[in-house]
């Protein structure tokens, strides 16, 4: 009776280890570094990039998505600090008005950059690259949720398949 209740004490906690090993790290820090290694390697493989039109590629990529960031933090910011009950309906306009000017701007940024972009490669491989940018995010909310391995679908019944 005592040997089984320590086999069945070694088993369980066999089990318990056995879990935590297989559960995804939840608690680590975000690099966004590594992210951005992680994104550019795997769209540059899909969308077939060479190792120059990648270069030159994500330099303008970057630099598009930096001013998309930064149109975003000045709408964000308006919205944060605008008191709407302390202020006059022109200031409301004024704070609106910025708003929506954010907005076109960073919509403009797009057919802007593609333009520079495609003389660095072709629509081809933009438009790989674009499917590529948006399996890529799925992929990673996935694994940040911790729903299984990567280009794994996790369906309503909570079991993981292959897409």
């Amino acid at each position: 009776m005592k040997q089984l209740l320590i086999t069945s004490l070694f088993f369980c906690c066999g089990l318990t280890l056995s879990a935590q090993q297989q559960q995804p790290q939840q608690h680590q820090k975000f690099n966004p570094k590594e992210y951005q290694q992680r994104f550019e390697a795997f769209t540059s493989e899909r969308a077939g990039f060479t190792k120059d039109e990648a270069v030159k590629f994500f330099a303008l990529y970057n630099e598009m998505k930096e001013k998309e960031r930064s149109y975003y933090r000045e709408y964000n910011k308006i919205l944060r600090e605008t008191k709407p009950e302390a202020m006059d309906e022109k200031a409301i306009v004024s704070a609106v008005n910025r708003m929506n000017e954010l907005e076109i701007a960073s919509y403009k940024l797009q057919p802007e950059y593609m333009k520079k972009l495609q003389k660095v490669i072709s629509a081809k491989k933009y438009f790989l690259f674009k499917k590529a940018e948006m399996r890529f995010h799925s992929k990673e909310l996935r694994r940040q949720q911790g729903r299984g391995a990567p280009g794994a679908h996790h369906n309503p019944n909570n079991q993981t398949t292959k897409r």
